[in-house]
């Protein structure tokens, strides 16, 4: 279970989910992905294996990762978030 947390669902944001979900069934993963807001952090973090932050959260890592210490908590870089083939 991924949880990915962006201030809003923009575009780009629609996009990776879908090349996540894309890239998942190529591989044969069973795995599901959730984009929420970051204010659902409370709801959907303590379900997820993995939080994924849009780039504009790189400031809330550390707490994330201090409320969810048995999670994997990542921060999307920048310059992999909007490029994609």
């Amino acid at each position: 279970n991924i949880t990915g947390m962006n201030t809003d669902m923009d575009a780009n944001t629609n996009r990776l989910i879908q090349k996540m979900n894309q890239c998942a069934k190529d591989h044969q993963l069973d795995v599901t992905i959730h984009m929420d807001s970051a204010s659902k952090i409370d709801t959907r973090g303590k379900d997820a294996d993995i939080i994924l932050l849009g780039p504009e959260l790189f400031a809330m890592c550390d707490e994330v990762k201090q409320k969810y210490p048995d999670k994997v908590v990542k921060v999307i870089d920048q310059k992999d978030f909007g490029f994609w083939d």
